[in-house]
């Protein structure tokens, strides 16, 4: 209980003190006169029913009344009625504690970005210290005339009133904003409040009862106004803030007695008008192109992704494709070899009992079909091996890369194989083990075929996180070999593998010889 009530009174106490600096608040500037600042409490007042929450208001509505009331002790006022107590004390707190209620009614989140919720705002504002000051001439004057005079001391004390609310809740939103707190997430500096408080104050420079401030530097307030408006907000807010001083210089020449001549002011404000839409169009179309790069760039990131979704896909699909590919090549070759090499090997046997029983013509035309099986045989265990490498399986990828049956043909070629390897070979996963063989094998064949190597180097090193082999040869290369594209279906091959597994291909070529580096992830 007493640290609810101690929140209470703190907040109180800090209200009045708050209250009675800003009344008390000397400041010397072009807005009417020194007198205007005791609108700041107004402002005060606003802010704290807006922005604090709604268990606080009691303590805000009785604090408000205390601050009057010590107010009118300090100051020597005395009320001599009921109703001088109702206009000077209860009126203003009353006003602005039904003005505060019905707005967060309304609005039940504060977001000054919204143009409606701004607007809204600044009318119930104005409209509330409008009824205000009225009805309190009304209770503290007798005998009232409505007149001119007395219609402009209402509008300006209505738009002092409302300079001074915008000023505090400006400067409020701001520190919110700044610190982070309260809630406020979104960015509360570019609203449409301050081009409210920047016409306000030029609104309260422009309506002077008694022509004390020169119109030269009304307009000086107008155009650096203007200026800010549009730079800040664009085509939009240059046409809201030149309504507002078209209003200002409409009601200073035509409504406030005045020498002033209104061909000047007229053509300021052609001018002014001018340069501002044309400020306001250049503002509002760079951020109109600035908005439309970042849709393209957001759309082009989508499409990246999207793009990148699909090449995984493609990837992981082409993984499949050459795994069931090998599975396929494999159980053929094992078909093959059950089949076709046992059957021949039947054949040689059965060749090989009927010499003796054969008279020497037979003997030639057995000769022959033994030289045919032999053929055959030689043609099945290339056909095997091309589908599927044995002894990578039985002798593993450095010993199928030395002695395997590309190793035979590179001798018989009088092609000389240099392997050397870093690292432990045998962590090579089985799959990535047959994409690197399939690749010597393919770059070997290519190397005898069109470049007319002599010599073939093979370099593997092999980490934890990847294996890296080159294979290079001292041949004549692709630029001097008009016959070998380096587009070829072999290389088109070795690409469409690598890339399967995640991994990277680099080919170089000149007259020198041709270097293939290939690059896997271990998973």
């Amino acid at each position: 209980m007493f640290k609810y009530f101690s929140k209470h009174i703190f907040v109180a106490g800090g209200y009045i003190s708050g209250w009675m600096f800003l009344w008390f608040l000397h400041f010397d500037a072009l807005i009417i006169d020194t007198a205007s600042l005791i609108f700041l409490p107004a402002g005060l007042r606003v802010c704290a029913y807006l922005f604090l929450p709604k268990c606080y208001w009691i303590s805000i509505f009785s604090a408000d009344l205390c601050a009057s009331f010590v107010l009118d002790i300090l100051t020597g006022t005395t009320h001599q009625s009921l109703y001088t107590i109702l206009g000077s004390n209860l009126l203003p707190v009353l006003s602005y504690f039904v003005f505060a209620y019905c707005f967060c009614q309304i609005y039940s989140t504060l977001n000054f970005q919204r143009p409606q919720q701004s607007v809204v705002f600044i009318i119930g504002v104005f409209i509330t210290s409008f009824c205000y000051g009225t009805i309190r001439i009304l209770l503290l004057q007798k005998n009232v005339d409505f007149d001119l005079t007395l219609f402009n001391q209402i509008l300006s004390f209505a738009f002092g009133d409302t300079m001074g609310i915008l000023f505090m809740v400006t400067f409020v939103v701001v520190m919110l904003d700044l610190t982070k707190s309260n809630g406020y997430k979104e960015s509360q500096r570019y609203s449409w409040l301050d081009i409210l408080v920047l016409t306000a104050i030029m609104t309260c420079v422009l309506f002077v009862p008694d022509n004390s401030v020169e119109i030269n530097y009304a307009k000086i307030v107008v155009i650096f106004t203007i200026i800010g408006v549009t730079y800040r907000h664009g085509l939009s807010g240059s046409l809201v803030s030149l309504c507002i001083v078209v209003i200002c210089i409409v009601y200073y020449v035509a409504v406030i007695e005045s020498s002033v001549n209104k061909l000047p002011e007229q053509t300021f404000f052609v001018s002014l008008s001018v340069l501002s839409i044309i400020l306001g169009s250049v503002v509002t179309l760079n951020r109109q192109y600035a908005t439309d790069l970042q849709e393209q760039n957001d759309r082009l990131k989508t499409k990246t992704s999207q793009l990148e979704e699909a090449l995984e896909l493609n990837r992981k699909l082409n993984q499949n494709i050459f795994r069931i590919q090998e599975q396929e090549r494999q159980r053929i070759a094992k078909e093959l070899h059950d089949e076709i090499g046992q059957s021949m090997t039947a054949m040689r046997i059965e060749m090989k009992l009927l010499e003796p029983f054969q008279p020497p013509e037979g003997l030639n035309i057995l000769g022959q079909l033994k030289h045919i099986a032999q053929n055959i045989n030689e043609t099945t265990h290339r056909m095997m091996n091309a589908l599927h490498p044995r002894g990578l399986s039985e002798l593993g990828l450095l010993d199928a890369i030395q002695y395997g049956d590309v190793a035979e043909l590179l001798k018989k070629a009088q092609v000389k194989l240099v392997v050397k390897v870093q690292g432990n070979s045998k962590i090579i996963p089985s799959h990535t083990a047959l994409v690197l063989y399939r690749i010597f094998q393919e770059t070997s064949s290519n190397s005898m075929k069109y470049a007319h190597a002599s010599k073939i180097v093979v370099k593997i090193d092999v980490s934890e996180s990847s294996v890296v082999m080159a294979v290079k040869d001292n041949g004549i290369g692709f630029s001097n070999n008009e016959s070998k594209p380096l587009s070829g279906l072999g290389i088109l091959g070795i690409k469409e593998r690598i890339y399967a597994l995640n991994g990277t291909h680099k080919l170089w070529s000149s007259e020198f010889g041709t270097e293939h580096q290939v690059s896997i992830p271990l998973d």
